[in-house]
C-alpha cells in the first residue's frame, strides 16, 4: 500500500472509530435516562396487595373530595396531572408501569381490582374519572359499583368499540425505547414550540398552551408518560384486543355522569361521547369547541370550571 492509500486508510478508519465512540456515548446516555426514569417512576408510587392482585398507585393532593382517576392508552399513574383542590388517587392499569396485567385484562376485571384498591385504602366512595382509554373500565365500575360511585367523569372517553386505526397518531407499540427517546429528545431539545406543535394539530390550540407555563410544564410531563415503552407494551397490547370489540353497561349506570369532549379529538371521535350521553340516563354532555385530546392543557380553565360545578352539585 502506498503513503496515499496509507492515509485514506486511516482517514476511514478514524471516521469510524469516532463513529462508534459517539454511538456508545449515546447508548450511554440513552441507559442512563431509562435508569433515572424507572428510578424515579418506582419512587413516586407504591405497590399494594389487593384480593385481586397487585396495584401500582399514586396518591397526588390530600385534601377534597377523593377522584379516581383512571389513565388513558398508553400511559400509567404518571399520566395524571394534579387537579387543585381534589385528593386524586391515580392507580397504573393492568399491563402498565408496575401493575401485572395478571391483576386484570377486561376492563370489568380492571373494574373490580380499583374496588379492591380502594378496600385496601378504607375509601368508601370515590368520584371515579375515565380519560381517554381509561374510559371502558371507569364505565364498568360505575355499572357494578353504584353504591362506591359518587359520580362518572368520562373525559374524552372510549365508550364503544375502538381500533388503532381510528387514532390518526398511529400504533406507538411499533417503536423501541430506544428509538421512542431519541424522538422524544430531539423534540424537546428543538424547544416547547415543537413539542407542542407535534402533538396537537391546531394552531389555535397550541397558541394557547404556549401561553401558559404550567400548562407547557403539564404538557411535557404527558408527553414523557408513554415512555419507556417497555414498561407499557403489556398494556397496549393488551388495551387494543380488548378495545376492537367491546359492549360496555352503559344503561346500567345510575350515578349522575359528566360527559366532557372536544369536536376536534381526531384520537377518539364524538361518537363516544353521544352513544354514552344516549345511553346514561343520568348524564350530561360538555362539548368543548374546538377542543382536540389534549385540551386539559389549550381549554383548561373551561373545563376545570365545568368539572368542578359537576362535583359540587353532587
Amino acid at each position: 500500500m502506498n503513503k496515499n492509500g496509507l492515509l485514506f486508510f486511516l482517514f476511514l478508519y478514524s471516521l469510524n472509530f469516532l463513529g462508534e465512540s459517539y454511538m456508545t456515548e449515546e447508548q450511554q446516555i440513552f441507559e442512563a435516562f431509562k435508569k433515572n426514569t424507572i428510578q424515579r417512576l418506582e419512587s413516586e408510587s407504591k405497590l399494594i396487595k389487593t384480593r385481586f392482585g397487585i396495584i401500582e398507585y399514586a396518591e397526588i393532593g390530600f385534601s377534597g373530595p377523593t377522584i379516581l382517576e383512571i389513565h388513558g392508552s398508553p400511559g400509567g399513574y404518571d399520566q395524571i396531572i394534579e387537579t387543585a383542590g381534589f385528593r386524586t388517587i391515580a392507580p397504573s392499569r393492568p399491563g402498565y408501569l408496575r401493575t401485572p396485567l395478571t391483576s386484570g385484562e377486561s376492563p370489568k376485571d380492571q373494574a373490580k381490582l380499583f374496588s379492591a384498591l380502594l378496600d385496601e385504602l378504607n375509601i368508601d366512595s370515590v368520584i371515579i374519572k375515565g380519560v381517554s382509554g381509561g374510559g371502558p373500565s371507569a364505565i364498568e365500575f360505575a355499572a357494578n359499583y353504584p353504591e362506591r360511585t359518587k359520580g362518572l367523569i368520562l373525559f374524552e372517553a372510549l365508550t364503544h368499540s375502538w381500533t388503532v386505526a381510528e387514532d390518526q397518531s398511529g400504533d406507538l407499540g411499533d417503536f423501541s425505547d430506544l428509538d421512542m427517546w431519541k424522538l422524544l429528545s430531539s423534540l424537546e431539545k428543538n424547544g416547547t414550540g415543537a413539542m407542542v406543535s407535534f402533538l396537537i394539530p391546531d394552531i389555535n390550540n397550541q397558541k394557547s398552551v404556549l401561553k401558559s407555563e404550567k400548562n407547557t410544564e403539564n404538557l411535557k410531563k404527558l408527553f414523557w408518560s408513554i415512555w419507556p415503552l417497555s414498561l407499557r407494551i403489556d398494556g397496549w397490547e393488551n388495551d387494543k384486543d380488548k378495545f376492537k370489540d367491546i359492549s360496555l353497561p352503559l344503561n346500567e349506570i345510575k350515578s349522575p355522569t359528566l360527559i366532557v369532549h372536544g369536536t376536534k379529538d381526531i384520537n377518539v371521535d364524538m361518537r363516544h361521547a353521544k352513544k354514552a350521553f344516549q345511553e346514561i340516563s343520568e348524564s350530561e354532555l360538555y362539548v368543548v369547541e374546538g377542543g382536540d385530546h389534549y385540551m386539559s392543557f389549550s381549554h383548561d380553565e373551561e373545563i376545570e370550571k365545568i368539572i368542578s360545578n359537576f362535583i359540587d352539585s353532587l
